[in-house]
């Protein structure tokens, strides 16, 4: 397979910790050969568990802005995920969060990355929030996940 987004989005993550009531990593995954429609279908271990859809800036809003009172390691970290968010607004399409779980929740941010760059600049559909436009081939989803709890 050609150049993809993964080692950019590797390299985003690198030390990155997404904070709730604990702290965890990162990882990049991703989903190949696949003419995708739902985004939300490539969710393992779904069966019986809760899933909450989030936009990306709901998921990530506490962690992106900067606040007066921050140091400057939080103000880095904030900045981190700033260009995280920008990463991510700019290479995928179809974005999406999804929580699955009660407390301890796996989180997946979802997107559809094309290795036409034409296809990279195209807006995501809001007019159809809980579906999918057919990705062209070659598409393939990726995203990230993390774990979050929330009691």
């Amino acid at each position: 397979m050609g150049t993809t987004i993964i080692p950019q989005l590797q390299q985003a993550i690198a030390g990155l910790t997404y904070t709730s009531e604990t702290t965890a990593p990162f990882e990049v995954m991703q989903w190949e050969g696949r003419n995708l429609e739902d985004l939300k279908s490539l969710i393992p271990n779904q069966a019986n568990q809760p899933i909450e859809t989030l936009s990306l800036d709901r998921f990530f809003r506490s962690h992106t802005k900067r606040q007066d009172w921050h140091s400057d390691t939080e103000r880095d970290r904030a900045q981190r995920f700033q260009a995280l968010v920008a990463l991510l607004n700019q290479q995928l399409q179809d974005i999406r969060v999804f929580k699955v779980g009660d407390t301890e929740k796996t989180v997946y941010i979802m997107g559809i990355w094309s290795p036409d760059p034409a296809s990279q600049a195209t807006a995501q559909n809001p007019t159809a929030p809980d579906r999918f436009a057919p990705s062209p081939p070659g598409d393939i989803a990726v995203g990230l996940t993390t774990t979050v709890v929330e009691t």
